[in-house]
């Protein structure tokens, strides 16, 4: 029984050496020499910018780049890595007024109305300045009146059902993109599926996202941003004339 013992601890101890020799001085994950990356088991164990790979190492999420012509359409290439439109890590790879938030650029963050431009008010709900919150219909435009749900300005109808037809003083229409219901069907610009949306406009440091509005005319939808100004391109890793290439002449 003491021969089996003595040859069970002698296999432990010898099992024992061989681990830590695997893994490393003091029982540290052995690096890859190679490539230079950690091993892991999950995403959460590397860096930000990187993720697990199948062999469990450390890689890049997202290509690295040095010039636009690095990256794939659409992607662009910001703070060294092949980024879409909109996509984000940090909040220098977004457009001034805006932050880097799970990865998209979206709007800062409001705590109440003093945080907002003219003509804005700060949602608490999702917490961004918007234009159109009311708290009352004397918080709106004449012929608006105050969505208590949505705390939203909404457009009065234009006309409404009657039992009896479609009193006289109302004229049917055809639907356009103007806050009314021209049609008198009850609904407002429902042939404009996409008023609201998100949208975007320009490349590089011009980049701007907003949001799709009614155009002038009222037959359709445009943005309602503009891209933003230009400078002159620099060797800083960004399109800075917009022109949907980086650092050309470098």
């Amino acid at each position: 029984m003491q021969i089996f013992f003595r040859i069970f601890l002698k296999s432990l101890v010898i099992g024992l050496f061989i681990s830590i020799l695997a893994c490393g001085r003091g029982g540290q994950l052995p690096v890859f020499q190679d490539t230079a990356r950690r091993f892991c088991i999950a995403d959460s164990e590397c860096a930000r910018l990187e993720i697990c790979s199948a062999s469990h190492q450390c890689l890049p999420r997202t290509p690295a780049c040095e010039t636009g012509t690095d990256c794939r359409s659409p992607s662009l290439c910001s703070g060294g890595l092949c980024l879409e439109p909109g996509v984000c890590y940090f909040d220098y790879q977004c457009p001034s007024e805006m932050a880097c938030e799970s990865y998209r650029c979206v709007y800062h963050r409001c705590a109440d109305d003093s945080e907002c431009g003219a003509g804005k008010r700060c949602d608490l709900l999702v917490g961004s300045c918007r234009e159109g919150l009311c708290l009352s219909d004397s918080d709106c435009p004449e012929n608006d009146c105050c969505d208590p749900l949505k705390s939203a300005c909404v457009p009065a109808l234009v006309c409404e059902r009657y039992d009896d037809g479609i009193p006289p003083d109302c004229q049917v229409t055809q639907e356009r993109c103007d806050r009314e219901d021209n049609d008198c069907d009850g609904a407002i610009d429902e042939d404009f599926p996409d008023l609201g949306k998100n949208c975007s406009v320009g490349t590089g440091v011009c980049f701007r996202l907003g949001h799709l509005v009614c155009n002038p005319d009222g037959t359709g939808l445009s943005c309602d941003v503009t891209p933003g100004p230009s400078d002159p391109e620099v060797c800083d890793g960004a399109d800075n004339n917009c022109d949907g290439v980086i650092d050309e002449g470098c």
